[in-house]
Parts: C-alpha cells; sequence; structure tokens
C-alpha cells in the first residue's frame, strides 16, 4: 500500500520522500550556530533541512517549514539562550 498525503497544520506532506534526513531548527539569531551545525552534519553526509536555504523561491515560509518537519526523519534543535 503506497503511503498518501498527510495534513500538517496547513500544510500537506507529499508522498515523495524528503530528500533530507533531519529539520534543522534555530532561532535567527543563532544563525551562525546553525550553520555550523549543518555543515557538520553534511560533511557526515546526513543531508540537513534548514530556512532560509531550503525554502523553494516564492513559497509560503509557514507551509514550507511545516512540511519539512512533516517529512524529516529527524529534527536537530540548536538551542542557547536566545530560544
Amino acid at each position: 500500500m503506497a503511503p498518501r498525503a498527510v495534513p500538517c497544520e496547513n500544510a500537506l506532506v507529499p508522498d515523495a520522500p524528503m530528500p533530507h534526513d533531519v529539520f534543522l531548527s534555530y532561532a535567527s539569531i543563532d544563525r551562525a550556530a546553525a550553520d555550523a551545525v549543518c555543515t557538520a552534519l553534511e560533511t557526515r553526509g546526513i543531508r540537513c533541512w534548514i530556512a532560509p536555504r531550503d525554502v523553494p523561491a516564492g513559497a509560503d515560509w509557514g507551509e514550507a517549514i511545516l512540511t519539512a518537519i512533516g517529512r524529516a526523519h529527524a529534527m536537530v534543535l540548536v538551542l542557547s539562550r536566545n530560544t
């Protein structure tokens, strides 16, 4: 049986697999740290989804983020005093 779209708030999680392994979440002020984490993971072959890099041009940010969360295998949170 093929997987079907699953509602995720305002977004739909398409049947196609996500081309990323991990959704990377961070506060805007922690962008440098998040970029460093992303680089470290991708250097090791772990594909990351990180905004704004992976938000398609013209896409609704909220929907793009919800879809990416719903399709990710794991989530990495960058936490600091700023979050």
